[in-house]
């Protein structure tokens, strides 16, 4: 046997394995998002943490910051507002952290600061007009 049909070998192999490690990180993200934090780093891709994050959007925080994008970091803070401490202040705007504010006043302690004062006044008008939300200042009677 030749070394250039040994190589040939190992690499498919190596190909064949590395397939298989693909399926089981696939499977253990598809069981629970979260389980993207024991997929080993080489096998961890843009789809994994799409799907990852699609079923726990606090998976997010496992997912590697070089793979974050804005449509990602957004889809999660929709789903989980508290999902905006796993978004690189790179990554946020304005809209991101309102989005975030929105689904839970809590994100608001991630919100940069630069963002607070008009996110709080856009928060503050957004559930005035949302009925089953309670104001964020309470209103005295008036009498």
């Amino acid at each position: 046997m030749t070394d250039s049909q040994i190589i040939e070998i190992l690499y498919a192999a190596k190909k064949w394995h590395d397939t298989e490690q693909q399926a089981a990180a696939l499977a253990l993200v598809e069981e629970s998002g979260a389980n993207l934090e024991r997929v080993p780093d080489e096998f961890i891709t843009p789809e994994l943490c799409a799907i990852a994050v699609e079923n726990d959007a606090l998976a997010l925080g496992y997912v590697p910051n070089l793979l974050k994008t804005p449509a990602l970091c957004l889809k999660a803070v929709q789903s989980k507002g508290l999902a905006l401490i796993s978004v690189p202040d790179v990554l946020k705007t304005p809209e991101m952290c309102l989005a975030a504010s929105r689904n839970d006043r809590l994100a608001l302690q991630f919100v940069p600061i630069s963002f607070r004062t008009e996110l709080e006044i856009a928060l503050d008008l957004a559930l005035a007009f949302a009925p089953d939300k309670e104001p964020s200042v309470a209103v005295a009677p008036h009498g």
